[in-house]
């Protein structure tokens, strides 16, 4: 999920909180910057004017939900989607 820029502190507890407090939630990991950063470079290397043009504080601060295999991600979605703090909430595969 991606969380405003101006996150609090207390807004990544409250989130951690909520999360753990699911049962198929198994891990919850926030993203520091420079494992942002990594990921980023990685996956535009093939565009080193993008990667030379950003800098690690122009992207968005992460947090990452790891579910039980087969879980269903739409309770987890609908529990934090609101909580301040939190920009916007991805589903991957």
């Amino acid at each position: 999920m991606f969380l405003f820029p101006d996150v609090t502190a207390g807004q990544r507890r409250e989130l951690t909180a909520r999360l753990k407090e699911i049962r198929t939630v198994d891990h919850v990991d926030q993203v520091s910057r420079a494992e942002q950063w990594r990921r980023f470079a990685a996956v535009y290397c093939d565009a080193p004017d993008v990667v030379a043009a950003t800098r690690p504080e122009d992207l968005p601060v992460i947090a990452e939900v790891i579910m039980a295999p087969g879980a269903d991600p739409v309770p987890v979605v609908d529990a934090v989607r609101h909580l301040g703090g939190v920009d916007e909430v991805t589903v991957l595969d």
